[in-house]
């Protein structure tokens, strides 16, 4: 693989991604959105740690969507 192509490889995927979710609808009844992040961390006792966290965001029943959802967060290493 040359330089070039490893330059261009993340503008195309980001490119690609745009496209993508122009044509994504978004459903009205869905409460629930979920997200998960591996996490790598240092520190001077143990060196290098692995773990992950994860992320979920939901409007309560009756809530208005104009108003910003409630979160929990979940962390792991």
């Amino acid at each position: 693989m040359n330089f070039r192509s490893l330059l261009l490889a993340p503008f195309v995927l980001f490119i690609m991604n745009v496209i993508w979710s122009q044509a994504q609808v978004r459903d009205s009844t869905k409460n629930l959105k979920v997200a998960a992040f591996p996490v790598a961390f240092f520190t001077p006792e143990t060196a290098f740690g692995f773990g992950g966290v994860g992320i979920g965001t939901f409007h309560l029943q009756n809530e208005s969507r104009d108003t910003r959802p409630s979160s929990i967060q979940l962390g792991i290493s």
